[in-house]
């Protein structure tokens, strides 16, 4: 085993144990500190400052890597991700539900409320249409014809683009109806570029992509946001933070198992328009889950 192979792993085990860690907690605290009444805010406020982080990073990673090689920018990821943790832990404690032994059992249990188990339902059709897209969409613009050098640009442009669409969900009035517009409009972007794929693969169809891109990313950025919100109103604090755990838990596993079946399919385009179709998918269990939502409020 390489040096460099070596600090692969290590990056990966550290930034594997950091996101454990966090991943549902930070959100779970914010909500118990800071209350429901402000929670869309809160939310677009974590969600711009984190994509904001990723903008840094991109220019930080891409300096490393020019100057010090690929293996950097990795170790670096992993160290920040446990220093995360690490001030995670340092917060103040404010649950005091010592019930460790039954949390399991709990969170299990959740999934009896159709209502918690329709809106995961929803996580997971989503979450595995972005974790298909995080890979393609630069083999689709390479495929389309742009530079790969231009690439960098690119990302530090969508990073940038999610924290926008972080920031502007807070001007969201209904939550609810922004989740929609955000599905719907994120399943027609993914179908169009299936679309210009298939029909004219030039660098003006890069360009015309890349715009969609674009749009997507802050459709993204507003739908980790209102997601956010609605998953946090319906999980009860008790279990609040081991629940949205074992969800990101889930959401892995299922990312493991799609993503090198969505990549062994067809061509660029096939991909996308499958995409779609998840993010249509999810947009009808949403509306489902809407009418229980409402349904439970009348």
């Amino acid at each position: 085993m390489t040096p460099r192979v070596h600090l692969v792993v290590t990056s990966a085990l550290l930034g594997g144990a950091g996101m454990a860690f966090i991943s549902g907690s930070l959100e779970a605290w914010a909500v118990d500190t800071f209350g429901k009444a402000n929670l869309k805010e809160l939310f677009s406020s974590m969600g711009t400052l984190k994509n904001v982080g990723g903008v840094v990073a991109s220019i930080l990673a891409g300096a490393l890597v020019k100057y010090l090689g690929l293996k950097w920018p990795l170790l670096v990821s992993g160290i920040l991700s446990v220093l995360s943790t690490v001030i995670l832990l340092s917060l103040k404690n404010n649950r005091g539900h010592p019930e460790g032994r039954t949390i399991i059992r709990k969170n299990l249990q959740m999934f009896k409320d159709a209502r918690f188990s329709t809106l995961v339902l929803v996580i997971l059709l989503v979450s595995s249409m972005l974790s298909v897209f995080f890979v393609i969409w630069p083999l689709t613009l390479k495929d389309a014809g742009l530079y790969e050098s231009l690439f960098g640009i690119v990302y530090f442009l969508l990073m940038t683009s999610m924290a926008v669409g972080s920031y502007l969900a807070r001007r969201v009035s209904n939550e609810i109806n922004g989740m929609r517009t955000s599905l719907l409009g994120s399943a027609a972007i993914t179908l169009t570029i299936a679309f210009l794929l298939k029909v004219s693969p030039t660098k003006l169809t890069a360009v015309f992509i890349l715009g969609f891109r674009v749009i997507l990313e802050i459709l993204i950025g507003a739908y980790y946001v209102f997601i956010a919100h609605l998953r946090n109103s319906v999980i009860p604090s008790k279990i609040r933070a081991s629940a949205i755990s074992m969800i990101s838990l889930m959401n892995s596993g299922v990312e493991m198992v799609i993503l090198p079946l969505f990549l062994a399919l067809g061509d660029l385009s096939l991909k996308w328009v499958i995409c779609s179709t998840l993010l249509v998918s999810g947009v009808l269990v949403f509306e489902l889950w809407k009418t229980m939502y409402i349904q439970t409020f009348d």
